[in-house]
């Protein structure tokens, strides 16, 4: 059964048992009622892990593992046995925060497809959002804390640099965002500037001829070392 505080039934909400000890990716799911309780059949014998998360935003709702975990690492194993049920794998979701936004940029006539994620002070990954067709986003069930968001614009469509809010380049100069529970913080925006390019042709020194797909590599200098950035393949 899925909860939120005070006992209250949650519905629409997901609940995943994926199989820890296993060569390929094995996901089964289901979606929990009115009632919040969920039912996951077809599972083999073995360890799984479950996750649970809700995709409303008004209100939206922290996602978890069990038992009562953030991340995958820290998940409890659930073992299931062959022909039986195993009961009592329970969440009760905390009610979240919510970002929302725009993504646009000047030198673009068209709404930009983006990424915008969240990142706690230790550098972790929060929650990451895509944007709507007209270049909105909205970012919910964030718990409680301070986030840095990011904006990461596709960038095989826009020669377009990756941004940090307020308008940052850089992590380390992002405004942090304090968000309480329940809150929707609305207004965090990008306007994404235009990036610099490098053109050349890449020849065959033998022949002379033009080479594909031999991959171009950008590296930046950071702390004193030299870091790949972004490679492209030649035509």
């Amino acid at each position: 059964e899925v909860t939120t505080t005070g006992a209250v039934p949650l519905a629409q909400v997901w609940a995943c048992a994926y199989l820890v000890q296993s060569e390929e990716f094995e996901e089964n799911c289901d979606f929990t009622g009115a009632s919040g309780i969920y039912s996951i059949t077809g599972l083999k014998a073995g360890e799984y892990k479950v996750e649970f998360w809700s995709e409303e935003t008004e209100p939206s709702y922290v996602g978890e593992f069990y038992d009562d975990k953030p991340f995958w690492e820290e998940a409890d194993e659930v073992k299931v046995e062959e022909g039986a049920a195993t009961t009592g794998i329970d969440a009760e979701l905390a009610e979240g925060a919510t970002i929302e936004g725009e993504v646009d940029a000047a030198s673009v006539d068209e709404p930009i497809d983006a990424a915008i994620c969240s990142h706690l002070p230790a550098g972790e990954l929060g929650g990451c959002a895509l944007t709507r067709p007209n270049g909105s986003y909205t970012l919910p069930g964030l718990p409680q804390g301070e986030y840095k968001i990011s904006f990461t614009p596709d960038s095989f469509r826009y020669n377009l640099l990756n941004q940090f809010y307020d308008h940052k380049s850089e992590p380390s100069e992002a405004d942090p965002l304090a968000l309480t529970a329940g809150e929707t913080l609305t207004g965090v925006d990008a306007d994404l500037e235009a990036g610099a390019e490098i053109h050349g042709t890449v020849y065959s020194a033998a022949s002379g001829a033009p080479v594909s797909e031999v991959p171009v590599c950008v590296l930046r200098p950071e702390e004193g070392e030299w870091w790949l950035r972004e490679c492209v393949p030649t035509s």
